[in-house]
């Protein structure tokens, strides 16, 4: 047998041998993850230290020990006011694993994925984006509400990334809205948490939740609020937290047409859809008016 022949007999069974390793792939990830090896999901970001420093000032710090207060909480957080994207590349997703996550012998499946956290200063220039993390890891679990709860803080909401699809936030708010029941009333402070609905074609669709919190420690004090959407997927494509109504940090997925474009796609799609018939009904006008 000579090399060509070889070489096509390799290709042969390498092509017919595809399938089952896409299948395996396939098998590897269950139906609850929305996220994909060698994908690169990137925000659009906006930081803000000013609003907290509002935030310590109301509390009743000096101006200036509240501006370093603010500056310190941005340091520890990593974040910072020059920053104006970032990205995070999946570069690995492992098989679903049991997890007994409080040590309780509850066992919840869940996916373990390894990935890179980017930032930049500069979003337009490619050679500006810088490493955060490598290699680092997280979780996706199986989408249990009684579980996710616990993913929720009232004065930030949810900040993670990617959650698991099929997740149903109106239960989640249930579990911390009881939890919460009395802090309504309670003149020390005010919580309050809510889903987000966006009109989804013909009905309305939950797609994350907000989140309301006044510690009400003084009579200047103002509410921390946080809005976080998902797309189907369990993808974050808009997160907003705020004080007293300003920006301390803003994610928005950079997708063409952006948060529009994705609560929108639908009726977008309608429309064009709509716009294409009448094109190829006048045509069809115009060329049997020209037969006669």
């Amino acid at each position: 047998m000579n090399i060509k022949k070889a070489i096509f007999f390799v290709l042969i069974i390498v092509s017919l041998l595809l399938p089952f390793v896409a299948m395996a792939q396939a098998q590897k990830v269950p139906k609850y993850v929305g996220i994909k090896e060698g994908t690169t999901y990137t925000w659009k970001t906006e930081f803000d230290d000013g609003p907290l420093a509002d935030y310590y000032e109301d509390l009743g710090l000096p101006a200036d020990v509240a501006e370093a207060a603010a500056e310190n909480d941005f340091d520890n957080y990593e974040l910072s006011t020059k920053t104006e994207a970032w990205k995070i590349y999946i570069v690995d997703l492992y098989p679903e694993v049991e997890e007994d996550v409080w040590g309780t012998g509850v066992k919840y499946d869940r996916v373990k994925y390894v990935y890179n956290w980017y930032k930049t200063k500069d979003a337009t220039d490619p050679d500006a984006w810088k490493k955060v993390e490598k290699y680092d890891t997280s979780k996706i679990y199986e989408p249990d509400e009684d579980l996710y709860r616990h993913f929720v803080d009232i004065e930030w909401g949810i900040d993670a990334f990617f959650l698991p699809k099929r997740l149903h936030f109106e239960d989640i708010v249930d579990h911390i809205d009881e939890t919460y029941e009395n802090d309504k009333d309670d003149d020390n402070h005010d919580a309050a948490i809510s889903t987000v609905k966006t009109q989804f074609f013909l009905q309305k669709k939950i797609v994350g939740i907000t989140t309301e919190w006044n510690w009400k420690l003084t009579s200047d004090m103002e509410s921390f609020e946080s809005i976080s959407k998902y797309t189907d997927d369990g993808i974050l494509y808009y997160y907003e937290w705020t004080y007293d109504g300003d920006i301390i940090e803003k994610l928005e997925l950079d997708t063409i047409g952006g948060t529009y474009l994705i609560e929108n796609f639908w009726w977008i799609a309608l429309v064009a859809g709509a716009v294409i018939v009448a094109v190829i009904v006048v045509v069809i006008v115009i060329i049997v008016k020209k037969k006669r």
